[in-house]
């Protein structure tokens, strides 16, 4: 055998162990371009969505980390771990991700914030796979629980949401968890957008929590959870008002445009995100749930623009780079609005155009439920 042999059968032995590697770098370009088919956008607007650098993913030298492919995963609406079982992502991966993170109460906050389901999918498999007591079970539980409120299957969160307070919550993790349990009480009381409102669930408010409420000691996003608390607290109180006085609620109404403004007035754009969305959708809720008098009709469909119009200003102050609670608590307002012109017959005589298209779909790829209901 020649000298040349040997490095031979070792270049061969090095191509053939780089391999995979080449297959699940591909695999993930691949996995972009059918995101991007799917959204029917332009690549760069897709990427920039997703917190991903194009020319790192067409140029790609590493295998992609299970957080790079979340955030593809999440823009198809699937789940992290099967989008990395397609990949071939293996379990040490997933077991490298969990090891990183020592801040994980702040993670689960921040994913809740962000309105990411695919984040708090991932947080709540580490949970589950770590848990060492019953309540780190329960924590898992309710983690899934507010990544399908997140994705709009608002009615399982709250089914799922009461299993884990059965189980109980260590106090440890109350304040975490009384925000999780919030977020899921308010999207309960406003209802899955694809079905007709149910004024029995808003006469119960849909509670699920005795946790006592107390301020998360996050500094960065205080403001945020300040905001949305109050605003899911005063467009709960809107919808229950409207069903036992016979619609009479225009001070609710004004009472969330105060907090929708002073939002729009601080610079945090994730308090603009859920003040907006909660406040827009409690706008078109209350005009299907009550009989309203002309003044208070007005004074809904005047909440409800301003709403989008509070959140479409924040996005383009942001441009491509605006942040993705701005994004997608927007895309769950135009879904709840979707949903209220299709139940009102509206659709049928609607101008349909390009931009409308490109909403519809991205709709459906975050809330695929949309699709078939």
């Amino acid at each position: 055998m020649s000298d040349l042999e040997p490095r031979r059968c070792a270049e061969t032995n090095q191509l053939h162990a780089a391999e995979p590697r080449g297959r699940q770098r591909w695999r993930t370009q691949r996995f972009f371009d059918l995101a991007v088919a799917a959204s029917g956008l332009d690549p760069r607007r897709v990427a920039r969505a997703m917190r991903i650098d194009i020319r790192s993913l067409s140029e790609m030298r590493e295998l992609p980390t299970l957080h790079y492919i979340a955030r593809i995963a999440e823009a198809l609406g699937i789940d992290a771990g099967s989008a990395a079982a397609v990949i071939g992502l293996g379990a040490d991966c997933t077991a490298r991700c969990s090891r990183d993170d020592e801040v994980l109460p702040e993670r689960v906050v921040r994913a809740d914030l962000d309105d990411d389901a695919t984040a708090l999918c991932i947080l709540a498999e580490r949970l589950g796979t770590d848990a060492h007591d019953p309540s780190d079970l329960a924590l898992s539980i309710l983690c899934s629980a507010r990544a399908e409120s997140a994705s709009g299957e608002v009615r399982a969160a709250h089914q799922r949401a009461q299993s884990a307070l059965d189980i109980g919550i260590s106090p440890a993790w109350r304040p975490v968890a009384e925000e999780l349990i919030g977020a899921i009480e308010v999207d309960a009381v406003l209802g899955d957008a694809w079905m007709p409102v149910d004024r029995s669930r808003i006469a119960a408010g849909a509670a699920v929590s005795s946790l006592r409420r107390q301020r998360l000691r996050i500094d960065a996003s205080v403001d945020a959870v300040s905001a949305r608390a109050i605003a899911g607290a005063l467009a709960v109180a809107m919808l229950r008002e409207s069903i036992r006085s016979e619609g009479r609620c225009s001070e609710h109404i004004a009472a969330l445009r105060r907090v929708l403004s002073e939002s729009s007035e601080r610079e945090c754009p994730d308090a603009v995100a859920w003040t907006a969305s909660i406040a827009g959708i409690a706008a078109l809720r209350l005009r299907e749930c009550a009989a309203l008098s002309d003044r208070d009709e007005r004074a809904a469909m005047s909440l409800f623009v301003s709403a989008q119009f509070a959140i479409d200003e924040r996005i383009a102050d942001f441009g491509a780079n605006a942040p993705m609670p701005l994004l997608r608590r927007r895309l769950r307002l135009a879904l709840h609005e979707w949903c209220d012109r299709a139940r009102r017959g509206e659709l049928s005589s609607a101008l349909f155009d390009e931009v409308d298209d490109r909403e519809v779909k991205a709709m459906f790829v975050r809330f695929p439920r949309a699709r078939t209901a």
